[in-house]
């Protein structure tokens, strides 16, 4: 008897799917839902088993390694038979007879992080000191001593992938910011290098002369209030709080380590001068929130987490309660994407929520909300991107908006208003109307294409035009640093100079390789330099290599000039490549993402 037949009220689940309507629910499934579906049945399991369905690795890739959520990738329109990212396309080039759980475990488990460019304030994630990988031909040097950069790619001190860290620390995604590279784990952690992200210049935050509340600021003036005063002659008091390091903890107008130059073990000499009794730990409170919200990778102190601000329990204390109020913990935020600006980045949650990192007094995320938007429901943010001074989304059935400022943070508030407003004409859902790609410069100034990809539009201060510029093909995707431009389209790859936000049309470049069969399909661009990835993982830089800092990866300048015969020697200390020369990676390496930004450059790379 048949299992129907001996239990006729029992639902049957059809088996009779094909794989393309499987296929086409995976992308709405998570990782977990798609091993549960696999347990359903027999066909269910065939189709989608582990060790050997095409369908699953490849959408399990998707899943991972697919940067959709930034303006990193332009949108997957309906017509297309079949989409890739840059890496899916790279992969397939590289290794054509590899199949999709042997492409996703070379891009886990044999993918590194490499960085190069200014050594200045650990932004690379490493110092000459911390890394035992760096040759002495790697370091450009001025004068005797100066060591102004890392002059080719070294791989970035990191977690040692194995079966217990690999889902955790293998590398997503990177972003490249003004001062500092911006890193997204598998697990959904986000990690920053060096000591700052702004370079103590503000980002699109509080408005000017606004401040976030500030537990740490708070609890310096509890303590300053709380001790006793001494007189150390004349008419001035003095408090006995000594010296507290950090710049996220100090006022702007206080002055709090008065006694800081007198030797240790000596009484100033000043019979008024009494400290009395010891007292407690006045520092306690401190050392908690230092705990609960700084950690570097081990043996790593040039990459930090950054956490989100409504995480910490601290932060989410007000007058009337105990502080545990918190709506999440640091576990229950998982990050998918990232993008950077100049002094600030953002990251997309995978509850549809945006955190932006955007002050110089505090290293924590901010959840933004957006007034009279639906963001978590049934008006999702679909992308996020960055430009130099301000941020820029797509809104499901809204569009484009933008924004350059926020509400500022009270105690006890858990989330900050972004001020944005909507770019015009940028919500069709028609598919010649339908915005296919983004691109922020900055001051609110945003570049976006339609998917009948035959112009360019330019918003600025809340006007929409468009320009016919010197190319053909149908645009495909664009690219924007703060003085280039980069337009690829199905015929050629363009690259325009920008001055002040404006197109120079005069300046075109067709970017063509030597090699006929090989072209860019990703870029990036730090202050006067750019690099770029193509269909075969190959990396080309070119540009203008300030201050020797070795941002280009192509060598020492005299290697550059006298032995490549790329470049030349401007201003004594600037090299100039002009034509984009590709970077020695290695035998059986391939590029699988690259980031830049100020005088620094960095790659995943894939060592098989």
């Amino acid at each position: 008897m048949t299992d129907k037949e001996s239990n006729p009220t029992k639902p049957v689940l059809e088996t009779n799917w094909s794989p393309d309507i499987v296929q086409a629910t995976l992308p709405f499934l998570s990782p977990d839902d798609i091993r549960n579906l696999s347990l359903t049945n027999k066909y269910f399991h065939k189709l989608l088993n582990y060790g050997s369905s095409e369908t699953l690795w490849h959408e399990l890739f998707h899943k991972v390694y697919s940067t959709l959520n930034t303006n990193e990738e332009p949108f997957q329109i309906n017509e297309q038979s079949e989409f890739k990212t840059c890496a899916e396309n790279i992969l397939v080039k590289r290794f054509p007879n590899a199949s999709w759980q042997d492409r996703y475990t070379m891009r886990t488990k044999n993918t590194r992080f490499y960085s190069w460019g200014c050594l200045r304030n650990g932004r690379l994630g490493y110092t000459l000191s911390s890394s035992a990988e760096i040759p002495e031909s790697s370091i450009n040097t001025i004068g005797i001593q100066g060591k102004a950069g890392i002059n080719s790619p070294i791989s970035v001190p990191w977690i040692e992938l194995n079966d217990d860290t690999i889902d955790d620390f293998a590398v997503v995604q990177i972003s490249g910011g003004g001062f500092s590279f911006q890193i997204l784990t598998k697990s959904g952690e986000i990690y920053s290098t060096g000591t700052t992200f702004t370079g103590g210049h503000k980002g699109p935050g509080a408005a000017e002369g606004e401040s976030d509340y500030n537990p740490y600021r708070e609890l310096i003036e509890e303590i300053e209030d709380s001790l006793p005063r001494v007189r150390l002659g004349g008419r001035s008091h003095i408090n006995t709080t000594g010296t507290l390091s950090g710049r996220t903890m100090l006022p702007h107008n206080r002055v709090i380590n008065p006694i800081a130059s007198i030797p240790p073990g000596v009484p100033p000499n000043n019979s008024d001068f009494n400290l009395g009794h010891p007292h407690t730990d006045i520092y306690a409170g401190f050392a908690e929130m230092e705990r609960a919200s700084s950690q570097t990778l081990p043996e790593n102190q040039s990459i930090r987490r950054m956490f989100p601000r409504n995480s910490l329990k601290f932060y989410n204390k007000t007058s009337n309660d105990d502080g545990d109020t918190e709506k999440h913990t640091v576990e229950d935020i998982k990050f998918s994407s990232i993008c950077s600006g100049r002094s600030h980045f953002l990251a997309l949650d995978d509850n549809n929520d945006i955190y932006s990192w955007d002050s110089t007094d505090s290293d924590h995320g901010v959840l933004l909300r957006f007034k009279d938007l639906d963001t978590t429901n049934t008006q999702p943010i679909l992308k996020i991107g960055c430009g130099w001074n301000f941020n820029c989304a797509y809104v499901y059935h809204v569009g484009l908006i933008v924004w350059n400022s926020r509400s500022v943070l009270k105690k006890g508030d858990k989330f900050s208003y972004a001020n944005y407003k909507i770019i015009p004409g940028t919500s069709g859902s028609e598919t010649d109307s339908k915005v296919v790609d983004f691109a922020c410069i900055h001051d609110e100034k945003v570049l976006f294409i339609t998917n009948n990809g035959n112009k360019l539009n330019i918003y600025e201060k809340g006007v929409v035009n468009t320009l016919s510029l010197d190319i053909t093909g149908k645009i495909l995707k664009i690219t924007v640093s703060y003085s280039s431009l980069v337009i690829f389209t199905d015929n050629d790859c363009y690259f325009f100079k920008l001055h002040d936000g404006n197109i120079d049309v005069d300046s075109r470049i067709i970017l063509k390789l030597d090699d006929p069969d090989d072209h860019f399909i990703s870029l990036a661009s730090g202050d006067y330099h750019h690099i770029g990835l193509t269909q075969s993982g190959n990396i080309y830089t070119w540009g203008l290599e300030s201050q020797w800092s070795g941002c280009l990866g192509l060598g020492s300048p005299d290697h550059i000039v006298d032995e490549l015969h790329v470049g030349n020697v401007e201003n004594h200390r600037d090299i100039r490549v002009l034509k984009p020369t590709k970077l020695e990676l290695g035998e059986g390496s391939a590029g699988m993402a690259v980031a830049a930004g100020g005088w620094q450059t960095s790659a995943l790379i894939l060592k098989n």
